[in-house]
């Protein structure tokens, strides 16, 4: 499936069109214009999910929106806001999860940019938006365009050895 070089989100053809909706509006939360497509046929690569949904932006373009987002939501106080903006993006994606029902799946956010794929975990700490963030920032320019995976751990998010 080429999408060519715009943003998207790819989600299985199993979704059923009240799944599709609920992932489309918790996307419109973010305004980044991002369009949810049922186009993804084949989980080869995860053949123990029952779905999967892929959303292709620069992970700072996704990050910095939902922090200006929910920032608003939740004050102009900075350490609480910071805090708020945490837990509210861990809030976010439990409600992405539980739109597709409950179901094992996994939420994958692709940034074309750094070839790098963040497997985002249903259950993030507040944390791990903020550690998401640093990592980002201090990404070595020689990785750049290298496909790589970053998932949570306890630790914070490292790349699967």
């Amino acid at each position: 499936m080429d999408h060519g070089p715009e943003r998207w989100v790819s989600i299985d053809v199993t979704a059923t069109q009240n799944e599709r909706a609920a992932v489309q509006a918790l996307l419109d939360e973010l305004d980044l214009g991002l369009a949810a497509r049922a186009d993804y046929a084949s989980r080869a690569a995860w053949p123990e999910l029952s779905w999967v949904i892929t959303m292709a932006v620069p992970a700072t373009t996704f990050l910095t929106a939902f922090a200006k987002k929910f920032g608003e939501r939740v004050g102009d106080t900075a350490g609480d806001a910071a805090d708020a903006v945490g837990r509210a993006f861990g809030e976010w994606v439990r409600r992405l999860y539980a739109a597709r029902r409950g179901k094992e799946g996994n939420v994958t956010l692709y940034d074309r940019e750094r070839g790098l794929d963040i497997v985002i975990s249903r259950d993030l700490p507040a944390r791990a938006y903020h550690e998401l963030i640093a990592a980002l920032n201090g990404w070595p320019d020689e990785l750049a365009g290298r496909p790589t995976e970053l998932r949570w751990s306890g630790d914070g998010w490292a790349a699967p050895s």
